[in-house]
This record gives C-alpha cells, structure tokens and sequence, in this order.
C-alpha cells in the first residue's frame, strides 16, 4: 500500500478503513506518520495565530497606555499587558481548536508507537458515528414497529420451540444457551417467516450433560425494549 494513502486513511475509523480496504487494516507507520503530520501542522498553525493575535492586540493599544505604563512601572507593565494577551488568545474558539488537533496528532503518534494501534481522528469518527446512527435508523424503520415474539411449544423433531420475532437476534447461535420459563433451549435452525415476524428460531432441549458457556435469560416482550 502506498505510505501516503495508508496515512490519509488513518485520519478515519477503524470501521471505515477496513470499508475502503475490503476487511485489511493499515500499518502502525501510517498511524505515526499521519499524527506526526497532525501534530506539526497544527501546532505550527497554532503559533502563527498567537503571533497574529498578539501583534493585532498590540496595535490596538493606543500609545499613550504603552507609553504611561512603561514610564510608570517599567517591565512589569509589559509583562502585565502580556498576561492579558495571553489570556485573550487562550479564550479564543480558534485557539481551542487548533490546540485540540495539535494534542489529538500527538496522541494518535503515541498510540501508534507505544501499541500499534491506528486511532482515527475525532471529526471523521462523529461522521461515521452520524452515519451508523442514520443506517440503524432506517434499518429499523424499514422492519417496521416493534411487536412481542410469538412463542410456540413444538413435539417434533425439527425442535421444541418456536420463537418468531420481528427482529433478529444476532446472539442466538450454537454456542449460547437460552434460559426460558426455567428451561433450558439451544438454537437448533434458524428459519425466514412472515412479516410481521420474519425471524423464525427452532429450539432444543439442552441435554443435561452439555456444558453452558454463555446462558441468555430470554423473554418474548424484550424486543419491545431493544432500540439501535
């Protein structure tokens, strides 16, 4: 992968990244490099607006102050007044702004010496934060309003239970046992129902003698609970 390329895809989420690159992830050197980068440019960025801050400030002092002050108190009063010019470019937004991402390139530098790990920048995450929030929502609009599981004893092979639901239930597979009316089921088929409850689940008796590796408490209205 071309070093500049890994470095760009670096400012974006893990998520992202692996979006753009099919499932790969990008080298802890783009992660240095790319905070490196963030880090210099925006602390380089942050100097020159103290400078313009401070010499705009300046200015505008008549020099009438600039001159009684220093004929009265000297070199304090200089420092005085840069006390103040400090302070003003410290209240300004642009100051914290500049002062985050300065701090944010070092971080992510560090991260990715100390550990390898790759952290994106905080604007491109509130984007694709935005973004998954927007796709859960549609998602959720799309299966339509929330309704109670339906729940059937079955005497058949297939299984014991049937439980069809308006949403999937992405933790219910071989490895999850699933505790209901003090009994004890395990995933045995999933199955495509009927809207409004096209998640169909088959479930067996758990054999006394399988050993539990992750217990689920299950109830047929804990979907109406569930939001994205």
């Amino acid at each position: 992968m071309n070093i500049l390329v890994a470095s760009l895809l670096a400012f974006l989420p893990e998520r992202s990244r692996r979006a753009w690159l099919h499932g790969s992830g990008v080298p802890a050197i783009a992660g240095i490099l790319s905070g490196a980068a963030e880090l210099l440019v925006f602390f380089d960025l942050l100097i020159h607006h103290y400078f313009a801050f401070a010499n705009h400030w300046l200015r505008a002092v008549p020099d009438p102050v600039w001159m009684g002050g220093f004929s009265s108190e000297g070199e304090p009063a200089m420092m005085g007044l840069g006390v103040f010019v400090l302070i003003g470019f410290v209240l300004q937004p642009l100051t914290t702004v500049l002062l985050y991402f300065s701090l944010e390139g070092a971080v992510r530098m560090v991260a990715a010496v100390l550990s390898g790990e790759v952290a994106g920048s905080l604007p491109f995450w509130l984007i694709a934060f935005a973004q998954g929030k927007a796709e859960a929502w549609r998602e959720e609009a799309k299966m339509g309003p929330r309704i109670a599981d339906q729940v059937e004893k079955l005497e058949s092979e297939a299984g014991d239970l049937r439980v069809a639901s308006c949403r999937p239930k992405p933790d219910w597979d071989d490895r999850v046992t699933i505790s209901y009316q003090q009994m004890l089921y395990e995933v045995a088929k999933q199955e495509n129902g009927v809207r409004p409850r096209p998640f169909v689940y088959l479930l067996k008796r758990k054999p006394e003698y399988k050993v539990i590796r992750a217990l689920r408490h299950y109830h047929p209205e804990e979907v109406l609970r569930e939001r994205k």
